[in-house]
């Protein structure tokens, strides 16, 4: 189980980790901010719906498994909402796979 020191570590890194980003991964992530399911995505987050949202993100992952965006934000949902901590961990680790700058 993640305590919430360990989840505050996490938090730590992952705000360290973008505020060092590079222009080229800005870029990627720009480009992936607007890919189509990313984008429904986020509008059902804004609507309150987190399940379609996380299951837009899974979807996304399986056509396009590169997506280091929707890796975090599947992360991020499983950490936050679904409290599933073990597949948070897993999509935490293939975003810093993906983007390790």
């Amino acid at each position: 189980m993640v305590t919430k020191h360990n989840a505050l570590i996490m938090e730590v890194l992952m705000v360290g980790l973008l505020a060092g980003c590079t222009s080229q991964v800005r870029e990627q992530d720009a480009q992936e901010f607007n890919y189509p399911a990313i984008r429904k995505a986020r509008a059902k987050l804004r609507e309150g719906d987190k399940q379609s949202a996380l299951a837009l993100l899974n979807r996304a992952i399986d056509d396009q498994p590169t997506l280091a965006q929707a890796h975090l934000e599947v992360a991020q949902l499983y950490d936050n909402y679904a409290h599933n901590y073990v597949r948070a961990i897993y999509h935490y680790e293939r975003y810093l796979e993906l983007r390790p700058q």
